[in-house]
């Protein structure tokens, strides 16, 4: 569902809109994940009602929730932009013009398995990819060890469960507040590069200090720095490539490598390791220097290229007639990559 609902929102918007949409889907992702764990909670406590037992009953609600939702999404999703027969005309084209004056995009294609192995070819979709993983093992880190962590400080079970709510809160506020900001710059470069070095002063913090208050902190400053790269990387990605072909291939990979994040997150936090889980955060902090060579490479390839292209050095596509030049994607010398 994730990719699916990324590759709908970059159909719609241009991209340097994308980010913020993005940003906000993501923090109702998040949000949603802190309100099921109080849910949970709270439905575990009717254990023995109607003669089921309390994970049960976090099945029957939870599980009613996401079907009704399910229903009205058949009803309230949007189409695809070329699809859609909610607009007038007049808007409809004008929408459309906009679109494809903004990233070069072409004609709508079929997505096939072909047309999809020969997008993974380019080397911009799996440093997307390895930009979200780099940024889920930290997230799922966060996400899931967090009680266990904050336990190990010499808190309830109950105190510790409540005290993750809070960096949940904080970190999707600034979050989203990043995303308007890089949208308004129209940069991307700058915001990853400070998301993942917050990322690894805050791991730091929680590896290396014994103080129970510095490393609640040091968990607020990972969480928020983790949280300002998880849409960004991924509305990044989006940006330095044109078509639904590889839009899609691009969301549909990265998220397919983020969920590997949450197979190594689980794997690397023994209990053994407690309390300061030095193994489990030097994971986190390894694959955060990974993500800054990736978000480095995206960066400095785009300046370079959008260089060449204002010099005139591609040019030479021009010549090309326009049906074969509608196809260019990102290489049309009108395109600029997100730096």
């Amino acid at each position: 569902m994730l990719p699916g609902c990324l590759f709908l929102i970059g159909s719609w918007y241009r991209r340097h809109e994308l980010l913020t949409r993005v940003a906000f889907f993501m923090t109702a992702n998040d949000i949603a994940g802190s309100i099921s764990g109080l849910l949970g909670a709270g439905l575990g406590s009717m254990d023995g009602i109607g003669g089921y037992s309390g994970w049960s009953w976090i099945f029957f609600i939870e599980g009613a929730i996401t079907a009704l939702a399910a229903v009205m999404a058949f009803f309230l999703i949007l189409p695809f932009p070329e699809d859609s027969d909610f607009l007038p005309p007049e808007e409809k084209a004008w929408l459309l013009r906009r679109l494809h004056h903004d990233d070069k995009r072409g004609e709508v294609e079929k997505i096939t398995t072909r047309a999809a192995l020969k997008a993974l070819m380019d080397w911009k979709v799996i440093c997307a990819s390895m930009l979200f993983l780099s940024v889920t093992i930290t997230g799922y880190s966060i996400t899931v060890f967090q009680p266990t962590i904050l336990s190990t400080f010499g808190w309830s079970d109950l105190k510790s469960n409540l005290l993750s709510a809070p960096v949940r809160i904080a970190a999707g506020i600034v979050s989203v507040l990043f995303g308007i900001w890089s949208d308004k710059a129209k940069r991307r470069g700058p915001f990853c590069l400070f998301g993942f070095a917050l990322s690894i002063t805050g791991k730091l913090f929680v590896m290396l200090f014994t103080n129970g208050s510095l490393r609640y902190m040091g968990i607020y400053v990972a969480s928020i720095g983790t949280y300002i790269c998880q849409p960004l990387v991924l509305a990044w990605g989006v940006n330095q490539v044109v078509g639904n072909i590889k839009r899609g291939t691009l969301s549909s990979f990265a998220v397919c490598m983020g969920q590997v994040g949450g197979i190594i997150s689980a794997i690397v936090f023994p209990k053994k390791d407690s309390p300061q889980y030095v193994p489990g955060l030097s994971t986190c902090v390894a694959f955060d220097v990974i993500g800054i060579i990736c978000a480095l490479s995206y960066w400095i390839y785009g300046a370079w290229e959008n260089r060449q292209r204002d010099l005139g050095r591609r040019d030479y596509f021009r010549a090309l007639p326009e049906s074969e030049r509608e196809k260019l994607g990102d290489r049309h010398p009108d395109f600029r990559y997100t730096v």
